[in-house]
């Protein structure tokens, strides 16, 4: 297994110092991904949730069973992931060779992070059709088709995306 991705991923989540669930996360790699950087370079699939990579999956379990990610588990059966520590940053130090490559990704992932899940999920979703051809009435059609329950907030998602740089007007 390369290092790579996740010495990349625990960088993410360092930056954000917290995350809220394997989904936003998976939503959040997507885009950063689908947006030019090559830090992560896992492969997607639409989900019944949107884009998944079960290679990203298999890195976050990863840096949890190493002790660098801390995932914590609430009662309504959600999850949170930051980094684990002083022992956590130490492990992503000692990967790096304490020097890492600049993180151009870190503003558009923090104005990510912030973003409600389900717009998120949305947004993830259009980028990831709109990267396999479609676009206009065909996009929208899609987009209805593979998340009828949030069809009311494809304009919104679209929208930003334009502004984020993610789509395309």
């Amino acid at each position: 297994m390369s290092m790579d991705a996740p010495i990349a991923l625990a960088r993410l989540i360092a930056e954000l110092k917290a995350v809220a669930g394997r989904k936003r996360l998976q939503k959040i790699v997507h885009l950063l991904r689908a947006s030019g950087s090559p830090d992560f370079r896992y492969r997607f699939i639409l989900h019944y949730f949107g884009p998944y990579s079960r290679g990203l999956a298999s890195d976050l379990d990863f840096l949890c069973a190493a002790s660098i990610v801390k995932e914590v588990r609430f009662g309504d059966g959600s999850y949170r992931y930051s980094i684990d520590g002083k022992k956590g940053q130490k492990r992503i130090h000692d990967l790096t060779g304490g020097t890492a490559p600049e993180m151009k990704w870190a503003p558009l992932a923090k104005e990510l992070n912030e973003e409600a899940i389900l717009l998120l999920e949305a947004l993830s979703t259009i980028r990831f059709l709109a990267d396999r051809g479609h676009e206009g009435d065909e996009l929208r059609d899609e987009f209805a088709t593979a998340k009828p329950h949030l069809a009311d907030l494809f304009e919104k998602a679209l929208k930003r995306g334009v502004k984020l740089e993610l789509l395309s007007g």
